[in-house]
C-alpha cells in the first residue's frame, strides 16, 4: 500500500504512451493491467475483511467465508502475471540501487511508512472487532463455540449432493495393502472418546467444540495388531483427502457426534476426522477411507 503512489505514477506513465505495434508492448501491457485488477481486489478484500465493512449481520454466514477466500485465492493467483510483468518490465539493477545514500533513505521511508500502516491497520481492526468473536493467531473469528451442529458449515464443489446411508456405509482400514471394513454399527460399540477440539478454517472462522468418537489408536487394536501409525491418509466419499504424519495421526479422533448429537449431514456425517493439532482443512469429512503408513 506504501507504495501504491510510487507504482501509480510509472504505470501511468506508461499508460500514457499506450499499445504499439510491438506484441510483446501490447500483451505484457494487458498483462500488467491484469495484475494490477487482481491486487487491487486482493488488498481491498483484506482490508474488508479484516475490518468488517459495513454491518456485522453481513459478516455472520457465508459473505465472510466468501472474502478471505476469495482474497487467498486471488492472492495465490498473482504470482503468475508478477513474474511475467516483472520479468518483462524490470530493468537491470545498478549497485547504486543498493548502495546509494538516496536508495537507502527511500527504502526507509517506505520501510517506516509501511510500518505505521500495519500498526494502523491493526488498531482499527481491534476498534472495530466483535469482542464475541474474537481473533485468533491465524486472523480467524471465532464463530458458534459449543454450539454442535449450529457450528458453521463450509463446503466445496459437488458436496451439497453427498447423502450417505450409515446401513450401507463401511469405512475402510488399510494396514499394508490389506483393507477391513468398518460398520457404522460396529463403531459406535467400541469405547467412545471425548474431547475439545478447536476448528480453525481457512476462509476465516475458528470454533471450539465437544466432539465424540473413536480414536484411531482404538480402532486399530480392535481390528488388528498394529501398533499405531506414524502417518495416515484420510479419504473422504467426495474424493477428498489429505496427510497427516506425527502427533497428528496417532491422536487423530473419529468423530461421529458433535456436541450431544449425531453428525449432520453437512458436518461429515456419519464420520469426520479431529485432528486437533491441524487446521479444518485437515478434518477430512464423509470418511470413506483410512491408510496407515509406518
Amino acid at each position: 500500500v506504501a507504495l501504491s503512489p510510487w507504482k501509480a505514477i510509472i504505470s501511468w506513465r506508461s499508460l500514457r504512451r499506450g499499445p504499439d505495434r510491438r506484441f510483446d508492448r501490447s500483451t505484457i501491457l494487458v498483462i500488467s493491467l491484469f495484475l494490477t485488477l487482481l491486487a487491487l481486489v486482493v488488498v481491498i478484500s483484506g482490508f474488508a475483511w479484516s475490518w468488517r465493512f459495513g454491518p456485522d449481520l453481513v459478516w455472520i454466514g457465508g459473505f465472510g467465508d466468501a472474502v478471505i477466500g476469495w482474497h487467498w485465492m486471488l492472492g495465490l493467483g498473482l504470482w503468475a502475471p508478477l513474474l511475467v510483468h516483472v520479468a518483462r518490465r524490470w530493468p537491470r539493477p545498478r549497485s547504486t540501487d543498493f548502495t546509494g545514500r538516496r536508495s537507502a533513505l527511500k527504502l526507509a521511508a517506505l520501510t517506516g511508512a509501511g510500518l505505521a500502516g500495519w500498526q494502523f491497520a491493526e488498531a482499527l481492526a481491534r476498534l472495530r472487532a466483535d469482542p464475541d468473536q474474537p481473533r485468533a493467531v491465524t486472523g480467524s473469528r471465532c464463530l458458534a463455540p459449543f454450539a454442535g451442529n449450529a457450528m458453521p458449515v463450509t463446503l466445496s464443489l459437488g458436496e451439497r449432493e453427498l447423502h450417505i446411508d450409515p446401513a450401507m456405509w463401511r469405512l475402510q482400514i488399510v494396514i499394508d495393502g490389506m483393507a477391513t471394513e468398518v460398520t457404522y454399527a460396529r463403531l459406535l460399540a467400541l469405547p467412545a472418546t471425548e474431547l475439545e477440539a478447536t476448528l480453525d478454517c481457512t476462509s476465516g472462522w475458528y470454533s471450539p467444540q465437544r466432539w465424540r468418537g473413536v480414536l484411531l489408536s482404538d480402532l486399530l487394536a480392535a481390528v488388528s495388531a498394529h501398533p499405531g501409525p506414524t502417518a495416515v491418509r484420510l479419504i473422504g466419499q467426495s474424493g477428498y483427502n489429505t496427510l497427516l504424519a506425527g502427533d497428528s495421526a496417532r491422536d487423530l479422533l473419529l468423530a461421529t457426534h458433535l456436541g450431544n448429537e449425531p453428525l449432520a449431514t453437512w458436518h461429515g456425517f456419519p464420520v469426520r476426522a479431529v485432528a486437533p493439532a491441524c487446521r479444518g482443512w485437515q478434518w477430512v469429512k464423509w470418511l470413506a477411507r483410512v491408510e496407515i503408513i509406518g
